[in-house]
Order: structure tokens, then C-alpha cells, then sequence
């Protein structure tokens, strides 16, 4: 014959059910369920509530961005990927700013590509005589 678990017997929620366990109480052999705590995210309910990893937004969060667990280390996470907000061109220098056609993200600001003299047709080229067309212009 099986014994029954104390998760099987638990009336509780999530991580207290599952890590229900026997204890003696007053002489006699008992199910109990394990105490909530704060959650975490890992696809479990720690606080016991009966839902998994709140308060862990997975479109934002720097640690656990598009998944729990995922860091973007010196990035940031926007939309739930990680990205660098000094070059991306559609998050350049915040999440969801992103930079017009024929612009690019230069250190966190989107810079015109086309005829900017300091960023003439990629960041940080630079032209003596100004920019034409993405070129420096020359003598």
C-alpha cells in the first residue's frame, strides 16, 4: 500500500503544499504545510497565493528579462530583451525612443547618418569639411 503525501493531503498553495511535511504535534504524526516566503522568480509560488513569480515584470526587469534568470548584465530590458541603449536604434537611450530612418543611436542619442559632420555615415566619423550623403566632403 502507497502512503500519501503531505503535499497530497495539503489544503495549501503552491510551495507550502509542496514542501508539505510530517511533524509530531502533541504525540501524534501530522501533515504541515511549509510557511510562505518571499517569491523569487523561478516559476514557483513561494508566498503561497497560488501565483507564480508576481511582482517580477519580465518586459522590464534588468535581472529576469524575458525569463527568469536572464540578467542583461550592463544592458537594460526592453519589451523583454535586452538591449544597449547607447546604439540601439529602436531604444537609443531609453527603452521604446527609437531613431528616425537614416539616423543612427550614437551614445544614447540619434544622430542624422546623412550629413551629420561628426557622425557621417556611422558613429564617430568625423569630417574636417562636413558631410554629404553619408561621404565626408572633400576639397
Amino acid at each position: 500500500m502507497k502512503e500519501t503525501s503531505c503535499a497530497d493531503m495539503s489544503g495549501g498553495q503552491g510551495q507550502c503544499k509542496a514542501l508539505a511535511t510530517r511533524q509530531c504535534e502533541g504525540g501524534n504524526l501530522v501533515c504541515s504545510d511549509a510557511q510562505p516566503a518571499s517569491e523569487i522568480c523561478d516559476d514557483k509560488d513561494q508566498d503561497c497565493d497560488g501565483t507564480n513569480d508576481e511582482g517580477f515584470n519580465l518586459q522590464t526587469d534588468n535581472g529576469n528579462c524575458g525569463t527568469c534568470g536572464k540578467s542583461c548584465g550592463n544592458g537594460r530590458c526592453c519589451d523583454g530583451s535586452c538591449v544597449n541603449l547607447q546604439t540601439s536604434i529602436s531604444n537609443c537611450g531609453a527603452c521604446g525612443t527609437v531613431c528616425p530612418t537614416n539616423y543612427g543611436c550614437c551614445q544614447g542619442v540619434c544622430r542624422n547618418l546623412v550629413n551629420d559632420s561628426s557622425n557621417c555615415g556611422t558613429c564617430g566619423k568625423r569630417c574636417v569639411l562636413g558631410c554629404s550623403n553619408r561621404n565626408c566632403v572633400l576639397l
